[in-house]
């Protein structure tokens, strides 16, 4: 076990919604490397692939297309507060349903 987030999405993303998610990924990765947050992105023209660049996190995963459910181990590693930033953008703005094995508050904007 570990600290982990999940997400639901009923439908896929939509060309704008996805060059949204793109822009708002690529700032906050600019961000997290200003910080000192190591990680290994790989951003496609039709998916979100970040991975910490050190310990245990798992891969995050955000595709275009369709992905109903999916969720992320960051255990508590510097790189959560990427995961979350993101996340929190995902349920404000593409109406995702985010769950959390934190608080409510644990998804934010923190980047």
């Amino acid at each position: 076990m570990g600290y982990t987030h999940y997400w639901k999405r009923k439908r896929d993303l939509t060309k704008e919604e996805f060059e949204s998610l793109l822009c708002e990924t690529k700032r906050v990765l600019e961000v997290a490397k200003v910080k000192g947050i190591g990680l290994i992105p790989d951003i496609g023209k039709d998916y979100v692939h970040i991975n910490p660049a050190e310990g245990p996190g798992e891969t995050f995963f955000i595709p275009k297309g369709r992905m109903p459910f999916s969720f992320c181990k960051t255990n508590h590693l510097p790189y959560d507060d990427v995961v979350v930033t993101i996340l929190y953008f995902c349920m404000e703005k593409l109406s995702f349903e985010v769950t959390t094995d934190g608080t409510a508050k644990s998804i934010r904007k923190v980047l």
